[in-house]
């Protein structure tokens, strides 16, 4: 996915080429809208500089839009772009959040590793799939709206290639968020997990609201009384995500927030307005 063919060529060479694309936050890269929410996957920051080294890139760096609070946000991720750039054949990435958590001082380390173990392939699959640009630039209601049926395993569903992947990853979710909140320190990691949670669902609302828009005939009653059931998740869906985002924010202080918190919020926001809006007012009776 990160694949830059002149560079590639010119790392094969032996000329010093490094990248400044290390996913530390939510982003997919560095030039798309980056939202401002908890990132920590190591599993993705390793993966990420195993594919550089494997083509012989030299350096490696992580950059972020905003400065303040960085650490609170993405300080895991940091710290696995340190221990992964360093020795990627090393530890484990349980163990390297096991780790994170002795230093970091929580009460119960080694279940923050359980929860890390759970979290990381989630997230790396859910902020590595066409996001944030699929919300912030409009590319999933733009495909409901075109009435475009939306495929399993490609753009924001790259890592969904069943329909059974919504309901594991919400059920992964859940058992991690449920670890957190099981020691007294946890609660932070709960609402992080809370945020992820409720992008898997808005996914999972998208996708169904998508499919029966494409494929469904409107001048049936019963149609349109499924498509209006759809249409209800999806908007509690997207209030979900939205108060998970406070929820998780207010948790590191009280506002003014930082621009791109309130990007995260209103990209949902216009994503579910814009599709409601177009199937109610167009398309329903």
């Amino acid at each position: 996915l990160i694949a830059n063919p002149l560079l590639d060529r010119c790392a094969d060479e032996g000329r010093w080429i490094a990248s400044y694309d290390v996913p530390l936050g939510v982003y997919g890269r560095v030039d798309t809208p980056e939202f401002k929410l908890p990132h920590h996957s190591a599993h993705r920051i390793r993966d990420f500089v195993g594919q550089l080294i494997r083509r012989g890139y030299c350096g490696t760096y992580g950059m972020m839009a905003w400065a303040t609070q960085a650490e609170q946000t993405c300080g895991f991720n940091i710290c696995a772009l340190a221990e992964y750039s360093w020795n990627l054949h090393g530890r484990s990435e349980r163990d390297f959040a096991l780790a994170w958590a002795t230093r970091e001082g929580y009460e119960d380390p080694r279940a923050v590793a359980d929860w890390a173990e759970l979290v990381g392939p989630i997230e790396f699959d859910v902020y590595d799939s066409d996001f944030p640009i699929c919300y912030s630039w409009g590319q999933a209601s733009s495909m409901v709206i075109e009435r475009q049926r939306p495929r399993l395993g490609e753009g924001m569903f790259r890592y969904y290639p069943d329909p059974e992947d919504f309901a594991r990853k919400r059920r992964i979710c859940e058992k991690a968020v449920e670890i957190a909140e099981g020691f007294g320190d946890g609660q932070k990691l709960a609402r992080s997990t809370a945020v992820l949670l409720s992008y898997v669902e808005l996914c999972r609302c998208v996708y169904e609201v998508a499919d029966l828009f494409a494929t469904c005939d409107l001048t049936l009653l019963e149609d349109q009384g499924s498509l209006r059931v759809s249409l209800g998740e999806l908007a509690r869906a997207g209030e979900n995500n939205i108060a998970a985002i406070r929820s998780w924010r207010i948790g590191l202080g009280p506002e003014p927030w930082h621009i791109r918190v309130h990007d995260a919020i209103s990209a949902t926001e216009d994503t579910v307005n814009a599709i409601q809006k177009h199937i109610s007012e167009r398309c329903m009776y």
